[in-house]
């Protein structure tokens, strides 16, 4: 179960390209109340920090995260039933993470650029936002097996 759903939504995404735009238009919108310096186009937001353009695409949407989030509640949900009412969050985590992680990016690009060091922007990328996913994932994890066990116990 936790394979095909993971592969099921991955298809998706790459095949319906459109469904992206529930990501982008969001996380994008989130960055730019938190900078004020950008624009939505209608498939993209391009965004700027300082005098650094950047834009946030589909390659950005954060669907890859979503898919093993929801692929994972899916798998413990099969075993635990009280895992399904996660499922309603895993969307505005997503958010919350892919935020996270494109506001960390735009901060490391604009610090490797002001030390001289921008040829490691795409190493950056990399570890920035797979530091900032795994964090979210196993937050997530820690968080909803805490409340499962406290809801098992009945006190909650």
């Amino acid at each position: 179960m936790l394979l095909s759903s993971y592969l099921g939504l991955r298809v998706l995404f790459k095949y319906w390209e459109a469904s992206k735009q529930a990501f982008i238009y969001p996380t994008g919108y989130l960055v730019n109340v938190f900078y004020g310096h950008g624009g939505y186009t209608g498939r993209e937001w391009q965004l700027t920090i300082g005098n650094t353009p950047f834009t946030l695409s589909s390659q950005c949407s954060g669907t890859t995260f979503f898919s093993l989030l929801v692929a994972f509640i899916l798998f413990k949900a099969a075993q635990q039933p009280r895992w399904w009412a996660y499922l309603l969050l895993a969307y505005p985590i997503t958010l919350i993470a892919n935020t996270a992680r494109v506001t960390s990016l735009m901060f490391t690009h604009k610090t490797l650029a002001y030390i001289g060091a921008s040829q490691l922007d795409e190493v950056a990328h990399i570890l920035v936002g797979t530091v900032t996913f795994l964090s979210f994932f196993l937050i997530c994890i820690f968080v909803f097996e805490y409340y499962t066990q406290r809801s098992a116990k009945g006190l909650l």
